[in-house]
């Protein structure tokens, strides 16, 4: 049994939730949703709607190299790098690595790895 579930809820169910209502911001939220209804449509599978699963599953930063400070420590200093090379390269060690999602306004959701 499936149940529809709108941008609407999907975004009122994490946004309630005292546990999980911190876990991404409004527009990590519509980043998140939009990444899961296109991944359905080109691959015509269902995805069930799980909060804690995708709570588990999907972290926010609020950079791609605050992302991987997290995973690596830092991306390899490099003195002709200014912050948005540094951005860059965090990005695209990112996508090396797992899934990530841009979000609108700056950030990245990634898939745990």
């Amino acid at each position: 049994m499936k149940q529809y579930v709108s941008r609407f809820d999907f975004q009122d169910a994490f946004l309630k939730s005292e546990t999980y209502k911190n876990n991404f911001s409004y527009e990590g939220l519509n980043a998140l949703f939009d990444y899961l209804e296109e991944y359905e449509e080109e691959t015509g599978e269902e995805i069930d709607f799980h909060m804690v699963a995708l709570a588990c599953e999907y972290s926010e930063y609020e950079s791609a190299l605050d992302a991987v400070e997290q995973y690596n420590g830092a991306i390899e200093e490099n003195k002709d790098f200014d912050e948005e090379d540094r951005e860059n390269a965090s990005l695209a060690w990112l996508r090396d690595q797992t899934q990530v999602i841009e979000v609108d306004g700056g950030g990245v959701i990634i898939q745990q790895f």
